[in-house]
C-alpha cells in the first residue's frame, strides 16, 4: 500500500502536467493569434477603425433619431490571448403586460441589449463574430388573495436570447458589412436579416 506521501507527490507531479499541458496549449493559440493578426493588421484595423467611427456619427445624431437605444458604446478591451478584442453594445426598454391564471402580471419591464464582439482567430485570415442579446426582465406580480401580497422578481432572462459565435472571413469585412452591424445594434433590423448572420450556415456556428 503506497505511503501516503507517495500518493501526494504523484497527485502533484500529475497536476503539474496538467498546468503544463494548458499553458503550451495557450501559448500556441496566442502564437497563431499574433501571426494572423500580423498577416491581416491593415484590414483588420481598419475595420475597426470603420466600426468606431460610425459609432461615434450615430451617436452624434439628434437625440430623436437615436431612438430607443440613445448611444452606441464602444470598447477596446485587453486579453491574455491578445486576439484585438473590441466590442460594441446598446440597449432599449420595453413594455409588456401578462396575464397568468388567477395572477394579474403589472406591465413588465423589459431591457434588451444587444452586444456585437469581433477578435482575431487563430485560424488563418479568419476573425470571430460573437454576438448576444439579452432580455431581462423586471415584474411585479400581484397575487390575489385577501392579503393582497405581492412580490418582485428582477432581471429573469427570457427564453428569447442569444449567444453565438462563428468564424469570418477577413477578406469580408468591409464598410457594407460595418454598416449591417450597426443596424442590427440600433434595432433597425433583426439579425435574421442580415447578410454578415445569414451567409453563414447555422452549422458552422457554436450556440450556447
Amino acid at each position: 500500500m503506497a505511503h501516503w506521501i507517495d500518493k501526494i507527490e504523484r497527485k502533484h507531479k500529475r497536476s503539474q502536467r496538467r498546468s503544463m499541458s494548458f499553458q503550451k496549449m495557450v501559448l500556441e493559440k496566442k502564437n497563431l493569434i499574433k501571426t494572423n493578426y500580423e498577416k491581416n493588421k491593415e484590414t483588420y484595423d481598419s475595420f475597426i477603425e470603420i466600426m468606431f467611427n460610425l459609432s461615434e456619427r450615430v451617436n452624434d445624431l439628434p437625440e430623436e433619431h437615436r431612438e430607443p437605444f440613445k448611444k452606441i458604446s464602444a470598447v477596446s478591451k485587453k486579453s491574455k490571448l491578445d486576439n484585438k478584442l473590441h466590442y460594441f453594445y446598446t440597449s432599449r426598454r420595453k413594455q409588456k403586460t401578462n396575464f397568468l391564471l388567477s395572477l394579474f402580471i403589472k406591465p413588465t419591464q423589459v431591457k434588451n441589449i444587444r452586444t456585437f464582439y469581433i477578435y482575431v482567430s487563430k485560424h488563418e485570415d479568419f476573425v470571430n463574430f460573437e454576438l448576444k442579446e439579452d432580455f431581462l426582465i423586471r415584474r411585479r406580480v400581484i397575487i390575489e388573495e385577501k392579503s393582497k401580497k405581492s412580490r418582485n422578481r428582477k432581471d429573469n432572462r427570457s427564453k428569447d436570447r442569444l449567444h453565438v459565435i462563428y468564424h469570418f472571413p477577413m477578406s469580408k469585412l468591409n464598410k457594407d458589412t460595418a454598416l449591417e452591424i450597426i443596424d442590427w445594434l440600433a434595432f433597425k433590423n433583426p439579425l435574421q436579416a442580415l447578410k454578415f448572420y445569414n451567409d453563414f450556415p447555422d452549422e458552422e456556428k457554436q450556440f450556447f
